[in-house]
């Protein structure tokens, strides 16, 4: 009795399990075979499965018939509309009181700034626009004139305005005035010896690389040059005609390097000059110099009248030539007319257009005409009569698409008035529409009617949505509101 006493003080630790649980526990162990970790699957799922099969199931037969309906649904847009234009939804810019003539947006996509037939021009920075979609910055660079044109210089620091006085004014990108250009002596008939335009301008553009040149067209028979850091005069350029008397500049562009220069009359005529290296004379050859006692000032500019290309009756006499626009490859010219036409121009062989559209009515004679950042297609705006209206599907105006290769019109896009000017972005790849006279257009999606007066429709190709006191950022590709949204604008 002592000695099993003592056994039962010796033992250390728990005590031991019955005898019947220890024979279950060895059994169960025994079946397992030393099994380490989570138990193995069901049988069932090891016959379903697919031997040496690694990594998840496939996906079930539904899910790829899901995928070919996305190609399929992707490969009919693109077959409807091959061109991928950014025409799914729009948003409305307002702040104009009567017709955008004109707009431009910087190379950057971050400002915009329109001019408009009520005297005034705003600048839009896109970075900080808020829900209201309005302009920072509103000008009234000459009282009383027109804006007729508006134009970035390469490097956006500044813009140039064209109104319709005599001298055109240049402002930096947050509307500070820099200067303004001379005005010439009226009573002085050789245009050549004037050191400024004397009658209203009708147009002008910045050159496309030299942030330090500009050029301007007016009635006054002559396309002048511009230093645009000092603000003087560097060349006057006279058309060709084919008598003495003055035939007024109606519009003029550069090519995409700034080696050519275009200009359309009044008359209906196209000149083209090459201005690369040495271009022009000094207006001084053949002056009889005052005496020195008398300091006039010295003309210190060039002077060029003969073109490199000429082609007369391009449009009808006495309408004006709105537009014209240069390809990448100074191959081909495009021009614009008030007579309601379109014409693509081989300067290889400058006799006679490759193509001629009609039936594009204007109201207005600063219809701009641009091409594609791909330049597949040519893009223009219509009034708002006429049949091209009705083909709109509306009283209103349209904005055209041409196709460059194939030589035909592919589309139109109804606009509640008549559109002045548009501008397709390439960085941006968004259409920018300057619109007419008031109309009445119903937004999508809502039963309010909005009253348009000379607003900018923008075609986005993503959907803008928006909340009161959000911003407006930009990227690469699309325009997008930088906090929450909760509220669509004129969305199709």
């Amino acid at each position: 009795g002592q000695t099993g006493a003592g056994d039962d003080d010796a033992a250390v630790g728990p005590p031991r399990p019955p005898a019947g649980a220890a024979a279950a526990a060895d059994g169960a162990a025994d079946g397992a075979n030393d099994l380490v970790g989570p138990p193995r699957p069901a049988a069932a799922d090891e016959d379903d499965a697919e031997p040496g099969m690694v990594g998840p199931p496939r996906p079930a037969a539904d899910s790829d018939e899901s995928e070919d309906d996305d190609d399929a649904e992707q490969e009919e847009a693109e077959e409807e509309d091959p061109y991928q234009l950014p025409i799914g939804h729009e948003v409305t810019l307002q702040g104009h009181e009567r017709a955008v003539s004109c707009l431009d947006i910087e190379h950057s996509g971050n400002r915009l700034v329109s001019g408009s037939l009520d005297y005034t021009l705003r600048i839009f920075d896109f970075n900080g626009m808020k829900s209201d979609l309005r302009s920072f910055r509103e000008l009234t660079p000459s009282d009383g004139h027109p804006v007729l044109a508006v134009s970035w210089s390469p490097s956006g620091e500044a813009f140039m305005c064209v109104t319709g006085s005599a001298q055109p004014r240049f402002y930096d990108r947050d509307g500070k005035l820099l200067g303004e250009c001379a005005r010439g002596d009226m009573y002085i008939r050789d245009m050549k010896n004037t050191k400024g335009h004397i009658t209203a301008c009708s147009g002008g553009c910045w050159h496309p690389i030299d942030r330090h040149t500009a050029v301007t067209s007016s009635e006054d028979g002559t396309v002048r040059i511009w230093d645009a850091n000092h603000i003087l005069q560097k060349t006057v350029v006279r058309p060709s005609t084919p008598s003495a008397s003055r035939v007024g500049v109606t519009t003029c562009a550069y090519n995409s390097d700034g080696k050519l220069l275009a200009a359309g009359m009044m008359d209906g005529t196209l000149q083209v000059w090459g201005v690369g290296g040495k271009f022009g004379t000094s207006a001084a050859v053949g002056i009889v110099l005052p005496p020195s006692a008398q300091m006039v000032e010295k003309q210190g500019w060039s002077y060029v009248s003969r073109p490199n290309q000429i082609m007369r009756k391009a449009h009808e006499a006495q309408s004006e030539i709105s537009s014209l626009a240069f390809s990448q490859d100074d191959r081909l010219l495009a021009s614009r007319s008030t007579d309601g036409s379109l014409k693509l121009w081989d300067l290889r062989a400058f006799k006679s257009p490759l193509a001629a559209w009609h039936d594009l009515p204007t109201n207005y004679a600063t219809t701009n005409v641009t091409f594609s950042p791909d330049e597949r297609l040519l893009l223009t705006g219509t009034g708002a009569v006429g049949p091209a209206a009705a083909a709109a599907g509306g009283s209103g105006g349209a904005v055209v698409f041409v196709d460059v290769r194939e030589l035909r019109e592919v589309r139109r896009v109804g606009m509640p008035s008549s559109v002045a000017a548009v501008l397709w972005h390439a960085r941006l790849n968004q259409i920018f529409a300057g619109v007419g006279e008031c109309q009445a257009q119903e937004a999508h999606g809502s039963e309010q009617l909005l009253l348009l007066c000379g607003w900018l429709h923008c075609a986005l190709s993503d959907v803008w949505q928006l909340e009161a006191g959000a911003t407006l950022g930009t990227n690469d590709s699309t325009l997008s509101w930088l906090q929450h949204s909760t509220w669509r604008v004129a969305c199709s």
